[in-house]
């Protein structure tokens, strides 16, 4: 099992912040422009334990469903989404939301395993990469709409 670990310090509500992350919709405000996250279909809105999310992930040559479950929501702490199937062998993601003095530090902490076994093992430096850049890009995002 690999693990991924990532945090910005937010000028902001930790309540605010959370609420924000209850709402798979706003994936599209932080996210990096590729891959392109699509098709969002959520369970319920707010999220809350046991919420499912469903969406499309567009690569330049193919698209992936990707289907997650709410596993986890701690008030203004934690929202745990974990993957029931799409392109890991193993997903659990974190969203940490840490009240500090003048905001919040939200923390994104990913475990997994790549998919494609061998191959996957192989591309584990491209994975890893391809996560900090996209994290480190909605962190940067998230940062400037709180902020702003």
């Amino acid at each position: 099992m690999f693990k991924l670990r990532k945090s910005v310090d937010i000028k902001c509500n930790r309540e605010e912040l959370f609420r924000f992350h209850l709402n798979t919709n706003n994936i599209t405000v932080i996210s990096p422009p590729f891959p392109v996250v699509s098709d969002i279909k959520m369970s319920s809105n707010p999220l809350a334990k046991g919420s499912t999310v469903d969406l499309t992930v567009s690569f330049i040559l193919f698209k992936m469903k990707w289907f997650l479950e709410v596993s986890e929501v701690l008030e203004n702490s934690l929202v745990r989404d974990t993957q029931l199937r799409g392109p890991f062998k193993y997903w659990v993601h974190d969203h940490i939301f840490e009240e500090i003095p003048g905001g919040t530090r939200m923390t994104d902490e990913v475990r997994f395993i790549p998919p494609f076994g061998i191959l996957g093992m192989l591309a584990l430096p491209f994975v890893y990469l391809q996560l900090h850049l996209m994290f480190s890009d909605r962190h940067r995002r998230t940062k400037k709409y709180f902020e702003r």
